[in-house]
């Protein structure tokens, strides 16, 4: 599964190396994974690696350890290979650690906050840094010091996984943000509602973010048309309870049972966790009660060709996401295929609708809402046809590579 914020790191990367800009490009955590080749994410080093992090938050003697050791733990092979037995995201679970990496300097990362400040300074003289998200911002305070520069912190609805960390995790990590945040100099949100979210979430003056819309790169989707008949519905994410699994499941019972529409539906993604496959399972069970189950099918994990077969099969699309989305990249990507999209009405969905015009509202959490705008789309072939048509050519218009990277430069130009 192609993660939605390496994707939007690579395109405006390569947009800025294109608009003739020099970066020194830094791997945290995992190797990054996106739909196309670029040379500067080739490394030979993570930082930040998952599991030099974890071991250095459980064990007092590994922050102590010879250097060989962790940097074999930052190779990115070594950590592919862990990444196989699956990685816990669970906020409830991560609380210690997240607030530790927040901490910076003070963390019990520090060793990895100083690789990077160490690679930095080696590499030579930067006029800007831009951080990828504020779940990071333990950097920002020794940037500043050591380099004297401006730093960008880009926003990327990290938010809601700190507001789900159990106390005193919490508090302690939002106390962290907002404290960092008085060492960054401009953030990056994709989207108006949330800067103005944001804003208040950190505590920091509206003044201080600016919007640089996400993007995809629609010359990808190019052939690729929506599915008439059979009319089929399609979910591509992580399944998962947070993605609305449950809530999909529940409105597509509905659009046959209650509105008598004969549909299908298609499901690709990643099942992360013991909770998510419990999740997977119990929807099973649903379906096979209602009889529906044979009126479905899911793909499992997808590599981007078989993104770009099952979105071919699909007449429209939704994710009825539980939380606010901030970026909403799978359903750029749809819409980039020519595939109408319902979306809940909130996070950026409503301003991604209002630009492109590409599909429906739901209200959140609310299968029988989601059910009557995918019954419009059935029974109304020709108003999803529209927006499939509309919702592609906009895409083009406001979310392209080029309109991303020209926006962030202005950004960038604005605090330089």
């Amino acid at each position: 599964m192609y993660c939605g914020a390496c994707l939007h790191d690579a395109l405006l990367i390569q947009g800025l190396i294109d608009a003739g800009h020099a970066l020194d490009v830094y791997t945290m955590y995992t190797p990054a994974l996106v739909d196309f080749d670029l040379s500067i994410l080739k490394t030979n080093k993570i930082y930040y690696s998952g599991i030099n992090a974890y071991l250095s938050q459980k064990f007092s003697f590994f922050r102590k350890i010879v250097p060989g050791l962790h940097g074999f733990f930052g190779k990115p092979s070594v950590v592919n290979f862990a990444l196989n037995f699956g990685v816990s995201v669970r906020p409830e679970e991560l609380g210690g650690l997240t607030l530790s990496v927040l901490r910076g300097i003070e963390g019990h990362q520090s060793a990895e906050l100083k690789e990077v400040i160490s690679a930095l300074r080696e590499s030579g003289k930067k006029d800007l840094a831009v951080i990828t998200n504020s779940m990071i911002a333990g950097l920002a305070p020794e940037l500043k010091k050591e380099f004297k520069i401006p730093v960008v912190c880009q926003l990327m609805g990290e938010e809601v996984f700190v507001k789900d960390l159990p106390e005193p995790f919490r508090s302690g990590s939002i106390k962290a943000m907002r404290e960092h945040s008085k060492h960054i100099d401009l953030f990056i949100s994709p989207g108006e509602t949330y800067a103005g979210e944001m804003a208040l979430f950190l505590e920091v003056a509206r003044e201080k973010f600016r919007v640089v819309p996400p993007a995809v790169s629609p010359e990808l989707y190019a052939g690729v048309n929506r599915l008439k008949e059979p009319f089929t519905v399609g979910y591509i994410s992580k399944m998962s309870k947070g993605k609305g699994l449950d809530t999909l499941v529940d409105a597509f019972i509905l659009l046959r049972k209650k509105h008598e529409v004969q549909a299908l539906l298609k499901l690709g993604g990643q099942i992360l966790s013991s909770q998510a496959k419990s999740l997977w399972e119990e929807q099973q069970k649903k379906l096979k009660k209602e009889g529906l189950w044979e009126a479905v099918e899911y793909r499992g994990e997808l590599d981007f060709k078989s993104k770009k077969e099952l979105l071919s099969a699909f007449s429209v699309f939704a994710v009825p996401s539980m939380t606010p989305e901030s970026r909403g990249t799978a359903a750029l990507e749809a819409l980039s295929a020519g595939i109408p999209v319902i979306l809940p009405e909130s996070g950026i969905y409503p301003e991604l609708l209002a630009k492109t015009g590409g599909g429906l509202l739901h209200k959140p959490n609310n299968a029988e809402s989601l059910a009557l705008g995918l019954k419009k789309m059935a029974e109304d072939p020709v108003y999803a046809d529209a927006c499939a048509a509309k919702g592609r050519e906009a895409v083009k218009k406001y979310y392209s590579q080029k309109v991303m990277t020209d926006a962030a430069i202005g950004a960038y130009s604005s605090v330089i």
